[in-house]
């Protein structure tokens, strides 16, 4: 409940809907973590990713590479792997 005379008192957050495990973005299938980076020249910046990122996300890396894109895990900001599509 809201008290509009203390204005320490924050208001109510809205419901986050259930917590079933089948809501949020990451069960979207139209949500993209990554989107995709152009350079300058029109071509596909290889997309960039920490190593931590790549394991809670690797679902969506991994088909990514399988549509032909190259990714480029960084551990502390440094690039580390470089994963490819298979040939």
């Amino acid at each position: 409940m809201f008290y509009p005379d203390d204005l320490d008192q924050l208001p109510e957050l809205p419901d986050p809907g259930p917590r079933d495990g089948h809501h949020g973005v990451d069960r979207d299938p139209d949500y993209d973590p990554y989107p995709q980076l152009h350079s300058g020249t029109g071509r596909l910046l290889p997309l960039t990713v920490s190593v931590p990122d790549a394991r809670w996300h690797l679902g969506v890396l991994v088909d990514r590479v399988v549509a032909g894109e190259e990714i480029v895990l960084t551990r502390r900001g440094k690039p580390v792997a470089r994963i490819v599509p298979f040939a």
